[in-house]
């Protein structure tokens, strides 16, 4: 069943003669010619969900190193935390080895 589509490119092309060239029946060119198109767009849609699969990749990969980056800060406090506890803790322990002499003098 020809669609209404290809009827009418079917006559366009008779009507210029532009089956004798290639020596093929109009309406085999005109099924031909939409076949094309219906190729095209569907690349043309397979190329948009790309691209648009390709964008929200581009923002994960952007929220994931703008994480990254917060991490590496984060990793940078937490490690500077242990040495704060140690020289606390150190300082601690120096008072309270004064105290011990303090009161056993």
């Amino acid at each position: 069943m020809e669609s209404e589509f290809v009827k009418k490119l079917s006559a366009l092309l008779n009507e210029h003669s532009k089956e004798n060239s290639s020596n093929t029946p109009d309406f085999i060119l005109a099924e031909f010619l939409n076949k094309v198109l219906m190729s095209f767009d569907h690349a043309v849609n397979h190329r948009s969900a790309y691209e648009s699969q390709r964008e929200t990749s581009k923002e994960f990969l952007d929220q994931r190193d703008a994480i990254l980056k917060d991490l590496k800060a984060l990793e940078a406090e937490v490690k500077y935390i242990p040495a704060a506890h140690t020289m606390i803790n150190l300082t601690r322990s120096e008072k309270y080895a004064t105290e011990q002499k303090g009161d056993a003098g």
